[in-house]
């Protein structure tokens, strides 16, 4: 059977998640994750912690584990430099960085695009005479700037160039 990981705090941090826990300006991800340390520290189980911040066995775990492992760098920081305590506290509770999917068209492709939006259709030989977003996406694909791209993504460029 597993084991909830014990969490002890020093008097600086338990006073830190307590201010993080009831401020009213504070995200609530951090409140939920102060409480969840706090009510670690006071000895309660994860099903304990579940239950009254009504969150996830896998949260409660996964929050609890994590001060756990910081927990001895957290009381040197403590005893060593207690200003700096607070923003290692807010470290150690924030989500890791995510940096989410590679955009698909560059920055290069982007000015080649707009670059085409100030040109006149007329004087590229096209049977128009202003763009319409469907047709920008369309020259900018036969034109090979673009393998592929979406008319909304080509008004979102518009829009960002317009508000420029």
């Amino acid at each position: 059977m597993l084991h909830a990981k014990p969490i002890t705090l020093t008097e600086n941090e338990k006073k830190i998640l307590e201010d993080l826990a009831k401020g009213t300006h504070t995200p609530l991800h951090l409140i939920k994750r102060s409480q969840i340390v706090l009510m670690a520290a006071r000895g309660a189980t994860n099903v304990e912690i579940e239950h009254k911040l009504e969150l996830s066995n896998h949260t409660v775990i996964k929050w609890r584990g994590k001060y756990f492992k910081i927990a001895p760098d957290l009381a040197e920081i403590s005893e060593k430099s207690p200003a700096k305590l607070k923003s290692a506290l807010l470290q150690a509770l924030s989500d890791a960085h995510r940096s989410g999917t590679k955009p698909r068209v560059t920055q290069e492709q982007v000015a080649r695009i707009l670059a085409l939006y100030q040109s006149e259709p007329k004087k590229l030989g096209l049977p128009f005479s202003r763009w319409s977003c469907a047709s920008l996406r369309k020259e900018a694909v036969a034109r090979g700037i673009v393998d592929t791209i979406s008319t909304t993504q080509i008004r979102r460029y518009l829009k960002r160039k317009r508000e420029a």
